[in-house]
């Protein structure tokens, strides 16, 4: 019987205890860094609390779908039974009128906030639970709208941002922080705008 000289064992072995000790290295994810930097330029957010008009409207609406289904009651409980189908029209209508009142007044202040803030290189759309980048080349369209929501009240401009890619994103100069700086940059650094189209306007709609 052939056996193998202690060198060669004691080499195998060595060689075999190496390969065993190897620690293998686990793959490196890739990081992917923030395409913007520094501070924003700009920022704005939507308000929480209703606007001068949306509290007229909505109150108004409020107060009467309240005093229509008062007088809703009233009806029902008279004796005479033939105020019975009135009764129950003016209740439906009155309470349609007063939650459509309600969600005027109070839609902004239990809704999703989110704001917009401009960078050098873009802007960056933040909700509550994610935020969305876009470069200005990845933004088709940009178109200014005035709006007056009643004849005594000021001009509101309204923006709507058409990005290449994802739902267009729209804003209002009655939003929170500096609106106004945002609009400028959006209508500066964009290539495609559109202001005001067709004289489009609340009192001529």
């Amino acid at each position: 019987m052939t056996t193998a000289s202690p060198s060669i064992l004691d080499s195998t072995l060595a060689d075999d205890l190496d390969d065993c000790s190897t620690e293998v290295t686990p793959p490196v994810e890739p990081s992917y860094a923030h395409p913007f930097a520094g501070e924003p330029l700009a920022a704005c957010v939507a308000e929480s609390s209703p606007s001068g008009s949306d509290s007229l409207v909505g109150g108004g609406m409020a107060v009467f779908g309240a005093l229509t289904l008062f007088w809703s009651l009233l009806l029902l409980l008279k004796p005479e039974g033939s105020h019975l189908a009135g009764g129950l029209v003016m209740g439906a209508f009155g309470g349609l009128l007063l939650m459509g009142g309600l969600y005027v007044l109070f839609h902004k202040t239990f809704g999703a906030r989110w704001g917009i803030a401009v960078f050098a290189e873009g802007i960056e759309i933040i909700r509550r639970n994610s935020s969305q980048t876009l470069l200005w080349n990845e933004i088709n369209k940009v178109l200014t709208l005035e709006f007056f929501p009643h004849r005594d009240a000021g001009m509101v401009l309204v923006v709507r941002v058409e990005p290449s890619k994802g739902r267009e994103i729209k804003f209002d100069t009655n939003f929170g922080g500096d609106p106004e700086k945002v609009i400028h940059y959006l209508t500066t650094c964009c290539d495609y705008v559109v202001r005001n189209p067709s004289g489009y306007t609340k009192r001529n709609q």
